[in-house]
């Protein structure tokens, strides 16, 4: 059997959504006639949880070395409980002081200021430990998931050295990516330019997440057809078994679930405007709420204060990835909200695809891969991300439908299963 080497610091049992398209991968990968070792890490201080390890094969070796220390905290999590959710407390305004340290933090930690992310530092360590991996011998290939993209640098070292193909996986563009590149900095552009050049050069195949975002690459890698040669795209998945786990008891309200957080780049402001609509329409919250599992961002805080809807909004403790599917049950219609952009697609979408419960996608009207998506796709509805009336009118079209609606969907196509295939194409035949 081959033997794929899967560099991902980003792995279970963190709960970040960086650890979950290479968790879904390692679930299918056998199935398809690879043996994998994932090389991981797992940061001081992280959001893990324990039990999502149990979802990764017996037949996954799990080396949590990447980074200084890893490999300790993960012996001493292994075998211990989850903590218990938290309660979140009701929002407040932040103080001057504290919002000035956030908005500090944010430029420091930045992606566009620091260009290899919160890894970089560990590259010469994961290269150490990735060397240690491969003279032992017998890998036939490498994965790098992406980002944190100092993974990229290790794996394309590797490579080279072993003499390896390497494949590299991005979950968003990077070089490329419309939200960051007219951020930064030009000496930060330039030097992202120059390494992500290197990394396709040096790869059997580089991997992006959604079509639009493959297209982009090819024009700005069209002056070397051998680049170009080398670009492919994976979309995200939704992985219906992972998340059937658990119970959850259904609100005694119309509920709008979104799952995660609204923070930069995703305020959700034109769904929390249609709500405002819709109080205006004497919608009260007695018979509707907006549920959010994630944090809330202070200027989205603002908005719900300023806004009036307050009430209307249901902050939720975390609730673990493999519960995620009977948690979604409980809601009556999926709100997912893109980052105006035409190159990423949330991950929750591919969640929520493969579920049995209608969906509100809030878009970019720009995003014309996205919205042929959801146009295929059963029970699913299309609002544009600067239409708070749209919204408003699709929110009570579905409660005009009534509660609890079952949509027959097939996942062929958006399910981890198919995605992880279309993967193995890439790797390299043995």
């Amino acid at each position: 059997m081959p033997r794929l080497l899967y560099i991902s610091p980003y792995f279970p049992p963190q709960t970040r959504v960086g650890a979950l398209r290479p968790l879904k991968f390692v679930r299918h990968l056998g199935d398809f006639g690879w043996d994998v070792t994932v090389l991981c890490d797992l940061k001081r201080g992280a959001a893990v949880d324990p039990d999502l390890l149990q979802h990764v094969p017996e037949n996954v070796e799990v080396v949590a070395d990447y980074a200084r220390g890893a490999a300790e905290r993960f012996a001493a999590l292994q075998g211990a409980p989850p903590p218990p959710p938290k309660s979140p407390a009701a929002p407040r305004p932040p103080g001057r002081l504290k919002r000035f340290a956030r908005t500090l933090e944010t430029r420091l930690w930045s992606p566009e200021y620091v260009p290899l992310g919160e890894h970089s530092l560990d590259i010469p360590w994961a290269r150490s430990a990735a060397t240690r991996l491969l003279e032992r011998g017998g890998y036939d290939a490498i994965l790098v998931n992406a980002d944190p993209y100092a993974a990229m640098l290790v794996g394309d070292t590797m490579g080279e050295r072993f003499g390896v193909p390497v494949v590299h996986d991005l979950r968003d563009p990077w070089a490329t990516c419309d939200l960051r590149r007219p951020r930064r900095p030009a000496p930060q552009r330039a030097l992202i330019d120059r390494l992500e050049r290197r990394c396709v050069a040096g790869s059997h195949a580089f991997v992006l997440n959604t079509a639009t975002a493959l297209d982009v690459a090819r024009a700005h890698y069209a002056d070397d057809p051998a680049l170009v040669d080398r670009l492919r795209f994976v979309r995200n998945h939704g992985d219906p078994a992972l998340v059937d786990h658990g119970a959850w008891d259904t609100p005694n309200r119309f509920t709008l679930l979104f799952l995660g957080t609204f923070r930069r780049f995703v305020q959700g402001e034109a769904l929390l405007r249609a709500l405002a609509l819709l109080a205006e329409r004497g919608r009260t919250p007695r018979d509707l709420a907006l549920r959010i599992t994630g944090t809330i961002s202070p200027e989205a805080q603002d908005t719900i204060r300023a806004l009036g809807v307050t009430d209307f909004v249901e902050t939720h403790p975390f609730v673990p990835y493999p519960e995620v599917g009977p948690f979604m049950r409980t809601a009556d219609l999926l709100i997912a909200v893109t980052h105006a952009s035409t190159m990423r697609i949330p991950a929750k979408f591919y969640d929520y695809a493969t579920s049995d419960r209608p969906l509100l996608m809030i878009g970019d009207p720009r995003h014309t891969e996205l919205a042929g998506l959801v146009a295929d796709l059963p029970g699913a509805t299309w609002a544009d991300l600067t239409d708070p009336l749209a919204i408003a009118d699709a929110i009570e079209s579905a409660m005009g439908a009534g509660r609890q609606q079952h949509v027959e969907r097939s996942a062929a196509g958006l399910d981890s299963r198919t995605a992880t295939a279309r993967l193995v194409e890439l790797l390299p035949r043995v």
